[in-house]
């Protein structure tokens, strides 16, 4: 995934937390890209709560990204983002939006021009690979407590 992530090495922890970073291009866009999926969104989800089944980036989608139930807070993503630590937990969570029954048109609808509906679709293509980086490490985490 070269020029789609940066990785860092927390080298102030004794065990160098890997760090996955967002480019500024994304960082750049990812307002539009909350608020095309936003409505959506909550047409979907419609207040529901997480269920039993739900994983651990669902009830973190569910319950610190949204300020209601179904609706995405654009401004607390945002802020987020703004420490890089966050990056890959809510890159994660986002990345369940993918998961919905949503209208692809209806997200589409609201954007102004080609080039922002190219860039919707380039955070979304991502969003697949940083759910996939989130589990990796998730998993790697798993292993080294069960480990210690």
């Amino acid at each position: 995934m070269p020029g789609n992530k940066r990785v860092l090495i927390d080298e102030s922890s004794s065990d160098e937390e890997i760090l996955y970073v967002l480019g500024k291009k994304t960082l750049q866009h990812m307002s539009m890209f909350v608020q095309a999926f936003s409505g959506p969104f909550w047409q979907q989800r419609n207040g529901d709560e997480p269920d039993e089944e739900s994983s651990v980036a669902e009830i973190f989608l569910l319950k610190e990204l949204c300020s209601t139930p179904g609706t995405l807070d654009g401004e607390k993503i945002l802020d987020l983002l703004k420490d890089e630590k966050n990056h890959l937990p809510v890159m994660e969570a986002l990345r369940c939006l993918l998961d919905y029954d949503l209208d692809i048109a209806d997200v589409e609808g609201g954007l102004q021009s080609e080039e922002e509906v190219a860039e919707v679709r380039r955070i979304a293509r991502l969003l697949r690979q940083w759910g996939k980086i989130a589990t990796e490490e998730r998993s790697k985490a798993s292993k080294k407590a069960k480990s210690e």
